[in-house]
């Protein structure tokens, strides 16, 4: 818990981990753990390289986190593996697995997997969305649309899953749908100033994410 905020925390955690594969060399939850580990090092290194990139003396120190980080990601990859082999229905290993392929830039692999577990349990509104938003990285939209409408239909209140659903209906020209979604999700969060804005835009016949940073 503490690896974001504490440097060498990763290491003590790693360790202990490594001692339960020992004690335990059956069972996949450790190495679900290591695979954490690794992805929550990776992602404090991938914080530390947008920092450092302003500054062009860094390049040496951005190169060795570039480094480390593809490591980390390959060494999460491999646990999660593993873990797997042991328990082929782990869906806590899978689903970080997704995010593992998410965050090498593999979609194609990410989607494949996402999908798969979308399928497997299909009223886990979690995955729709993981799949959803997996898709419309892909540019996917109208596969998108399908698995967000899915996470909407199983949960009215999904706010995120209503965002991407509201910004593919406007890219589709279908205005009255997508102000209908931010209308819903400004009923729930009636502080958002982006909401807001975005209402403003279609309202006025303007894209939705005018004067906006996309998600």
């Amino acid at each position: 818990n503490i690896i974001p905020l504490v440097p060498g925390a990763e290491g003590q955690a790693k360790v202990a981990y490594e001692t339960v594969t020992k004690l335990d060399p059956q069972g996949p939850l450790a190495r679900l753990f290591l695979a954490r580990t690794a992805v929550q090092t990776a992602d404090r290194d991938a914080n530390q390289i947008q920092q450092l990139r302003a500054n062009r003396q860094a390049a040496a120190q951005i190169k060795q986190l570039e480094d480390e980080y593809t490591q980390l990601l390959d060494t999460a990859k491999r646990y999660l593996e593993e873990a797997i082999q042991l328990k082929p229905d782990f869906g806590p290993a899978h689903f970080l697995l997704v995010q593992v392929f998410d965050r090498q830039g593999d979609l194609a692999s990410a989607v494949q997997r996402a999908a798969a577990l979308a399928q497997a349990a299909p009223n886990d509104t979690g995955l729709w969305f993981q799949l959803g938003f997996l898709l419309y990285k892909s540019d996917d939209r109208p596969n998108a649309q399908a698995a967000f409408e899915r996470a909407v239909a199983l949960d009215q209140n999904f706010s995120n899953a209503r965002y991407f659903l509201g910004i593919i209906y406007d890219g589709n020209n279908e205005g009255e749908r997508a102000i209908a979604q931010f209308e819903r999700i400004e009923a729930w969060n009636p502080d958002n100033a982006e909401v807001k804005r975005i209402l403003v835009n279609l309202r006025a016949s303007q894209p939705a994410l005018e004067g906006i940073v996309p998600p």
